[in-house]
């Protein structure tokens, strides 16, 4: 992970450790270690931490691909691992009479806890830890009970706990409704939720604006939780929107303009800056969420460009249905919101590719968003094969006014781009190569990875490769790698 903190999102950085990459066989070695480990029998705390480290860089390493089932299986075993080590009760229901080493198992609980929390608001995965199976208190500061050498940064990391553990509590809460697939559930107790997870957010985290121009570690991590927030708040308010839509509530624009005012107004600035900041470990901490970000972005503009697709092919088919005053006027302004949401998902694309180069995640969203793009640009080849119900069915009831709303923030969207949508279907000659450079790249990875996964060949190979003395012309320590420090 340290390595990792040498490079931003499209630039490596200056440091001469950059000329010393570590292999992949690196990352392997520590795969197969960690399976070396019977994860079947109870292990000393030392297993757990090598766990959680490694559970750790599988989700911000760049050559991973993060799913929900992958992250569901690693976290589920580590917590599993928590628990028969007791971790879940507090240090004091044991003989456990050393400080350092009670902070310690309490601060692993609690990340692991956090942790299985901000899983499940991403990718949906199940809570693996449950509050009411555990006691373990808050780690505390003291000097006699540090971890770290730094003592400032272990004050503030221990502070941090409490201070967002009612922002943990209501995700909780709301994530474990998500979960419910028996029993139902009052719709005001979600709303409240959400409600309350609003007001928390803001007065904790502050605003995206705030936190980019922050170049501090922890304020960095503040955005980071912030970010999540937002992401699951979208995730909330669009589902909300389609069931007060269902239900032909008004209240179903209040929830869709929420949406729009976290994706293109909150969260507007966080893309660009975020791929031209050029802060060492900036990228290690956001990378994930930014590809996570631009692929919700994504899905939220073709949903809309698939209502819109569906009102103006129903129009044309049964121009009676529809009662306004100037159906030319609906028509042209549902065009217009309909080309602007496109180029954003061009310029959304653009980015994507990009940040391709280096992350697995990106390049496979690359492919899955082309795709869909070429089958809405021949749009209509794919409603005449479509059930004419459910043509009908996804008709948006908008007034031209919120549409037109829809546009402006489009629009503002794009012209903070400054990479500009992708010449999707014209490019030039060199992108073409690039394309096919990267294509060639992750397939290589994957090859490297999935060779001789039955055999310890790649062990021997690797031994034998590595068989030559390396020396350094530089000195380790004048860098003085420190991830924190290394965040600025």
């Amino acid at each position: 992970m340290a390595h990792l903190t040498l490079f931003n999102f499209t630039t490596r950085g200056s440091s001469n450790l950059v000329d010393y990459p570590i292999s992949l066989d690196v990352i392997r070695a520590a795969s197969t270690i960690m399976k070396e480990f019977d994860l079947s029998r109870r292990q000393p705390l030392i297993v757990l931490q090598a766990g959680l480290l490694f559970r750790v860089y599988l989700g911000w390493a760049p050559e991973n691909f993060t799913s929900g089932s992958r992250t569901q299986i690693s976290m589920g075993t580590i917590v599993q691992l928590a628990y028969s080590l007791g971790l879940n009760r507090d240090p004091t229901c044991f003989t456990i009479t050393t400080p350092r080493q009670a902070n310690l198992r309490r601060k692993i609980w609690h990340v692991l806890v956090r942790l299985d929390v901000l899983d499940s608001m991403i990718w949906g995965t199940t809570l693996s830890t449950d509050p009411t199976t555990y006691d373990t208190q808050l780690p505390t500061y003291e000097e006699v009970s540090c971890n770290l050498e730094d003592k400032s940064l272990e004050r503030d990391i221990i502070t941090s706990f409490p201070k967002y553990d009612a922002l943990l509590s209501v995700c909780y809460k709301l994530t474990g409704i998500h979960l419910r697939v028996k029993g139902g559930h009052k719709l005001s107790e979600v709303t409240s939720l959400i409600s309350e997870l609003e007001v928390l957010c803001q007065r904790l985290l502050g605003t995206v604006k705030q936190g980019l121009k922050s170049d501090n570690f922890l304020d960095l991590l503040k955005l980071r939780i912030l970010l999540f927030v937002k992401l699951y708040l979208v995730y909330n308010h669009y589902n909300l929107y389609l069931y007060y839509e269902a239900q032909q509530n008004p209240l179903q624009m209040y929830y869709f303009r929420k949406v729009l005012e976290i994706v293109m107004v909150d969260m507007k600035e966080f893309p660009y800056q975020a791929m031209n900041t050029e802060g060492n470990g900036f990228s290690l901490m956001f990378a994930s969420i930014l590809q996570v970000y631009l692929h919700v972005v994504f899905l939220i503009i073709m949903c809309i460009r698939s209502r819109f697709i569906s009102t103006l092919y129903e129009i044309k088919r049964n121009p009676a249905r529809f009662k306004h005053d100037s159906l030319l006027e609906y028509t042209k302004t549902i065009e217009d919101s309909d080309a602007a949401l496109k180029t954003f998902s061009y310029c959304n694309l653009r980015m994507t590719r990009i940040l391709g180069d280096r992350y697995k995640y990106s390049w496979i969203l690359s492919k899955v968003h082309m795709n869909i793009l070429r089958l809405y640009d021949d749009n209509l080849e794919i409603f005449n094969y479509n059930e004419s119900k459910a043509v009908k069915e996804a008709v948006i009831d908008m007034s031209l006014e919120d549409i037109r709303h829809i546009t402006t923030l489009t629009e503002g969207c794009i012209r903070a781009n400054k990479f500009g949508p992708t010449p999707f279907g014209n490019e030039s000659e060199e992108e073409l190569i690039q394309e096919i450079q990267r294509d060639n790249l992750w397939h290589q990875i994957k090859k490297i990875f999935t060779e001789e996964t039955v055999t310890s060949a790649w062990i021997d190979k690797s031994k034998y490769n590595n068989n030559s003395t390396i020396t350094f012309d530089f000195d380790l320590f004048v860098n003085d790698i420190n991830f924190a420090q290394s965040i600025t």
